[in-house]
């Protein structure tokens, strides 16, 4: 599970309910409306929160259950959603 909570002072990405970036550096944070994108990547300039990347040596896939956007404050949409742990 991929989930993100974008606020006014800060920016945090979780990966399976864990924390696992957080940016606060105002020159980093998005200023204006965004978009949702699907993709499947590794990077070698990101090992630091996002691991090594290992070649498995077959096709690799991505399949994506479920999308959903909750406004901060808003309740959670469905009872697996980080909005719903989250404070």
């Amino acid at each position: 599970d991929y989930a993100f909570v974008w606020q006014k002072d800060s920016l945090r990405w979780y990966v399976n309910g864990q924390l696992v970036n957080t940016i606060t550096d105002p020159a980093k944070l998005p200023s204006h409306a965004q978009k949702i994108f699907f993709s499947f990547w590794g990077s070698d300039t990101m090992k630091g929160w996002m691991g090594a990347f290992a070649d498995p040596g077959r096709k690799l896939s991505l399949q994506v259950e479920r999308v959903a956007f909750t406004a901060l404050g808003e309740p959670c949409q469905f009872p697996e959603s980080l909005a719903c742990s989250i404070k």
